[in-house]
């Protein structure tokens, strides 16, 4: 059984920044067929399998549909970002650093560029090493935490480095419904085996040195 950890106020904020929409109640909507969809602000789509291009990371995003569609924006910040409703997001960047790192100095990296979920106050549920993308050394962890509203919170963290190279996978959901557990412990496992277990790279992307984080 997992021991349920009261997620701080500070914590909190990190998690509502990246969740569009934080203070209100989530419904569950019934399983459809999947769909591509499109995004208002960059026209980003998804193609008929549920996968995203993105021609800028030179990564090929699996999104799966079944809740709803994804506004996906590749264009107007420095991070891939996918929304779903106003309950879960994915974040994806790979950036190439003047200096050599690991994943420790490429996790430090990427929250000083922008708010991601924090560990404190969470529950470690699962971590692995992984090949993504290959050759890097890649760390994921699965968490979760309840706020003080009783909101259920899962996040999944990936951080990877190579030579001076850096990869950063986030992906955070929230609920508060009576069926909570199942709704983030089913969103949390679906994006985990069918998103990021199944990225796929497809070049080497030459990636623009991030010299001042945060401003980028």
């Amino acid at each position: 059984m997992v021991r349920r950890v009261r997620i701080s106020k500070r914590a909190l904020a990190s998690l509502c920044l990246l969740l569009a929409g934080c203070e209100q109640s989530v419904a569950v909507h019934a399983p459809t067929k999947p769909t591509p969809s499109v995004s208002a602000e960059s026209g980003d789509r998804l193609t008929e399998f549920g996968v995203f291009p993105s021609k800028r990371f030179g990564v090929d995003l699996p999104l799966p549909t079944e809740l709803e569609p994804w506004k996906i924006d590749d264009s107007k910040g420095p991070w891939l970002s996918a929304s779903q409703g106003s309950h879960s997001t994915v974040l994806l960047r790979l950036w190439r650093s003047e200096n050599r790192m690991n994943r420790d100095k490429c996790e430090a990296q990427a929250r000083e560029m922008r708010a991601l979920p924090s560990r404190e106050d969470s529950e470690l549920l699962e971590v692995f090493s992984a090949d993504a993308p290959p050759g890097f050394d890649t760390q994921a962890e699965v968490r979760l935490a309840t706020a003080a509203d009783g909101r259920l919170f899962g996040f999944t963290l990936a951080f990877g480095g190579l030579g001076r190279r850096c990869f950063a996978y986030v992906f955070a959901t929230s609920d508060k419904s009576v069926a909570k557990d199942r709704v983030v412990g089913d969103r949390l496992a679906i994006m985990l085996e069918r998103s990021f277990r199944k990225l796929r790279f497809v070049r080497d992307t030459e990636l623009v040195p991030s010299r001042e984080p945060g401003v980028d």
